[in-house]
């Protein structure tokens, strides 16, 4: 047998010792000249109105260089998921960066930049808000259900759309089979539990261009979405990526709110904004949903599929 100097050798890892110390390499070190650290005052109601914000102290509090209010923010639609089906277009972009009306837990309704962590914390305890809390459905069988609250006054409904893909003589292939097995089944609510939050650096220049840091997996679609959501060209907006993340597992491939209030806020400030997400503002705002899917199945005896 030929011997190899890679294949079944115990190579050297030039990359290791960087990865297992949590180095420069990862985006949560990123850090710039002059950088501000930017917070999100989040909903603490599933579906609510925005009635009344004072940010007025807020603002006052020394160190705090901006605040950032829906009324600040472009009110145009957007889609932060890359990967969907043919859907409606009133209904792939039905989120805003910020708006008036809040439709889950952990929805961003302010955005405040300051020149530490600390003052930036302190300064979303000032903002006071008042909501009208509107009528929530928690689950997608009572969200389709004749009467239910409509996520968005706009839409029909709350379904998306109802795709319908065949394949073949289905009603032959149930005749065919010895068996037939079908039942619904349910998955919760998931996070794929990286170990580095999301977090991201941007930096707008004089002209209004913004070059960004972030944990995203999926780096162009992320220059796609975030030029989308602030009216911008792509031209205008340079994704880096460092050299690692401190792991995705498929759950950064999704925009976050992080990259556009960041952005925002960088423009209002001049200066380079990072926001880091907590571990618990992971969890509420970056999770995979619940799926609850009826099957129904027919095989023979010999275990061949026949219909699904």
């Amino acid at each position: 047998m030929t011997n190899t100097t890679v294949v079944g050798q115990s190579i050297l890892r030039p990359d290791a010792w960087e990865k297992v110390r949590g180095g420069k390499g990862f985006p949560v070190n990123v850090s710039l000249p002059g950088m501000l650290h930017g917070k999100l005052l989040r909903s603490p109601y599933a579906h609510a109105r925005i009635v009344k914000i004072d940010a007025s102290a807020a603002e006052a509090l020394p160190g705090v260089k901006a605040v950032l209010l829906p009324r600040d923010v472009p009110q145009i639609r957007f889609c932060p998921v890359f990967f969907v089906p043919t859907l409606a277009p009133s209904m792939i972009q039905d989120m805003l960066v910020m708006g008036e009306t809040v439709r889950y837990a952990g929805q961003p309704v302010a955005a405040v930049a300051a020149t530490s962590w600390k003052i930036a914390e302190q300064a979303l305890e000032l903002i006071e808000v008042e909501y009208e809390e509107l009528p929530a459905v928690f689950t997608a069988d009572a969200a389709m259900r004749e009467g239910a609250p409509r996520l968005h006054a706009d839409a029909e409904g709350n379904i998306a759309k109802n795709p319908i893909f065949e394949f073949g003589d289905l009603e032959a292939g149930f005749a065919e089979a010895d068996h037939i097995f079908e039942g619904t089944y349910k998955t919760q609510r998931v996070h794929t539990c990286y170990m580095e939050p999301r977090v991201c650096v941007v930096d707008s220049d004089a002209d209004g261009r913004l070059t960004v840091y972030s944990s995203m997996q999926h780096l162009f679609g992320l220059r796609e979405k975030l030029a989308f959501a602030l009216g911008l060209p792509e031209s205008m907006v340079n994704v880096i990526k460092p050299p690692y993340i401190g792991g995705g597992f498929g759950g950064k491939l999704d925009i976050g709110y992080i990259e556009p209030i960041a952005a925002l806020l960088s423009m209002k400030t001049q200066r380079p904004v990072r926001i880091e997400q907590t571990r618990y503002e992971d969890f509420i705002t970056t999770t995979r949903n619940p799926i609850e899917v009826y099957l129904k199945t027919g095989v023979k005896s010999d275990g061949t599929f026949t219909a699904r």
